[in-house]
């Protein structure tokens, strides 16, 4: 617990203790211990950025890789702002 609340994400103390970071996290929640997030939720300028990075035709990982992030927290920002997301596999208008 020690090394949670000192700031070690739920990978890195799997690593350290040789178990799956979801043994850690079971382990840490048994104990009582709020799980906070691996990965940073955007901010609203963030989120301004992921929807004119993904208007100009990125998907959803490349504007995730840019702004540090999963797919998925970009997906769901997109959502809540009302973006509609391209089909899967889409590379962007024919000539």
């Amino acid at each position: 617990m020690a090394d949670y609340a000192t700031g070690r994400c739920l990978t890195a103390l799997g690593e350290k203790y040789g178990i799956h970071r979801q043994t850690a996290k079971a382990h840490l929640e048994r104990a009582g211990v709020e799980i906070r997030s691996e990965l940073p939720a955007l901010d609203e300028r963030q989120v301004g950025e992921a929807v004119a990075l993904y208007a100009t035709g990125l998907g959803l990982k490349p504007v995730a890789t840019k702004l540090g992030v999963s797919a998925n927290t970009v997906k769901r920002a997109l959502l809540a702002r009302g973006v509609r997301l391209k089909p899967r596999g889409y590379s962007g208008p024919r000539p």
